[in-house]
């Protein structure tokens, strides 16, 4: 899988690989364009995954788009859960609003602490809260991957009026869930088998192109 990124990255810098092509070359490198092709909701979400990729014109500017939640003709559904970056909502109001990642070292994340940068931290802070009109959920890990989670200083900066119980039942956090078994190591193919994949890949192309 390594080799295919590899690739995928090569073909990009030369301009001869599209987003839509990369994004297939993608799924056959790691087996699951077969169930991606299937009929139903699976189906067509990497349809019109494949049709955004095309009307973004380049990786970059699909991969600027995916990270932002605005993807080019992915229409948004009416009655659905949105998730969106705290720069995004600026100016925008919702009914229900939850936060997550609320932990020293997320949030505020570690390296705006070193930069001295915890004010802008903390206005992001105030932007999402402010974002909820009826209610506000907060919400913080005991454990993340390797090390054990601490509430986020600015949670202590909310009056305990303004919170569930006096800042109890709202803060709280739940049990850790049990560890999950560690994935197994994957070998990475080898260079002749990435040439393989990208030749079988590209012959398909072919084939499929209309003459």
């Amino acid at each position: 899988m390594l080799g295919v990124v590899c690739e995928i990255a090569d073909g990009v810098a030369r301009q001869t690989l599209g987003p839509a092509d990369a994004l297939r070359l993608a799924a056959e490198a790691s087996e699951i364009a077969e169930r991606l092709g299937l009929n139903g909701k699976l189906g067509h979400a990497w349809t019109a995954a494949l049709r955004a990729a095309e009307q973004a014109g380049s990786v970059a500017a699909y991969c600027d788009g995916a990270a932002l939640g605005a993807i080019p003709g992915d229409a948004e559904p009416a009655d659905a859960v949105q998730v969106l970056t705290l720069h995004r909502v600026k100016g925008l109001e919702f009914d229900h609003v939850m936060l997550a990642g609320l932990e020293e070292g997320v949030w505020p994340n570690w390296q705006a602490e070193q930069q001295g940068a915890i004010a802008e931290e903390r206005r992001l802070f105030y932007v999402g809260v402010t974002r909820a009109r009826h209610s506000l959920r907060l919400s913080w890990v005991q454990r993340r991957r390797d090390w054990a989670g601490k509430p986020s200083r600015f949670l202590a900066e909310i009056p305990k009026a303004l919170t569930e119980a006096g800042g109890t039942a709202s803060l709280q956090a739940k049990s850790p869930a049990p560890a999950s078994r560690p994935a197994r190591p994957v070998k990475p193919p080898s260079q002749a088998e990435t040439d393989r994949l990208v030749a079988e890949f590209t012959a398909r192309k072919a084939a499929k192109a209309p003459h």
